[in-house]
Parts: structure tokens; C-alpha cells; sequence
């Protein structure tokens, strides 16, 4: 088994940038927070794992929510689980805030390795309930693009995530 790459832990983390069809999102990375989630989200990210995912839920004005839903097991989502054991246990205890984005984690047995990016300036009902991966610092305009919607329904969105580079 190849070792844990742990070059992007540093205080100042990894840029995501998400290509999607709506347009651009750069996500600055907070390793130090939960650094065995962004780790996750990282090797998923470079390995092409969130390639053509669509963001699934949108919950208008509130968040949007990506990954991969579907309950396919790649081998690379296997490697990244044995490596990681229990990172569904890191919790952000700061209640999330426009633009936070959290890892959507289901437990050890439901890895589904989701994201959702918050549009609403305060979400304190998800304090405490999954781990802070990092802040968009451009292209918030895409995620509220995605987020509006005239219904304050649960919606889902035909907006898709192209691809995921990690800078």
C-alpha cells in the first residue's frame, strides 16, 4: 500500500477548482480543520471520482449538494477508505456560512464522499454535523446561480461538475 500523501497538509491548503457547466468555483482548502477529510476529498478530486457528477440537491438559497450518488465502488474510492478508517468523526464545530463547504459524510459503512456548498449567510442546524473541507473565494456567483430557484422546494439541479482540479 502506497504511503499517505501528505503534502498539502499546511496551515494554508490546496485551491479546488471546480469546472462546472454553470461556470467556475475556487475553493480554498482548510486542512487543519479536517485533514483527513480534505485528504479524501483531494484524492477523490485527483482522481477524476467527481468527474461528471451533477449537483444532486439544491436546497434554494440554503446549499447545493454534489458527489457522487450513486453507490458504484471504484477502486479508488476503496484505496481512500482503507487508508483513511473513521474521518467520518471530524466535525466542524463552527456553526457554516455562506460559501462554507462541508463533506457530506453518512458514516463508516456509507461512504458516499458528497459536498455541499452553503448559500445562506447562517446554517447554525448544521453545527457539529460534518467537517468544514474549506471557503469558495470565487464563484460564488455560480453557486447561487445553481442554488436559485423560484420554489422553496428540495430541487435538483441540471448543473453538472465537469471536473475538479486541486492547485
Amino acid at each position: 500500500m502506497a504511503a499517505l500523501d501528505t503534502r498539502y497538509l499546511t496551515e494554508e491548503g490546496p485551491v479546488a477548482i471546480l469546472k462546472t457547466s454553470e461556470g467556475y468555483i475556487s475553493i480554498a482548502l482548510h486542512p487543519g480543520e479536517a485533514p483527513m477529510s480534505v485528504y479524501s476529498f483531494v484524492s477523490l478530486a485527483k482522481g477524476n471520482y467527481y468527474n461528471s457528477s451533477i449537483f444532486h440537491t439544491v436546497v434554494p438559497h440554503v446549499f447545493v449538494q454534489a458527489g457522487n450518488r450513486e453507490e458504484k465502488k471504484s477502486d479508488l474510492r476503496t484505496r481512500v477508505e482503507h487508508k483513511l478508517g473513521e474521518t467520518y468523526k471530524e466535525r466542524s464545530e463552527v456553526s457554516p456560512t455562506r460559501g462554507d463547504v462541508m463533506l457530506v459524510n453518512f458514516g463508516l459503512d456509507k461512504r458516499e464522499y458528497q459536498f455541499l456548498i452553503t448559500a445562506a449567510e447562517h446554517l447554525p442546524e448544521l453545527r457539529g454535523k460534518y467537517p468544514r473541507l474549506g471557503t469558495v473565494i470565487s464563484g460564488m456567483d455560480v453557486v447561487e446561480k445553481i442554488a436559485k430557484s423560484e420554489s422553496n422546494v428540495l430541487a435538483v439541479s441540471i448543473a453538472r461538475i465537469e471536473k475538479i482540479l486541486i492547485k
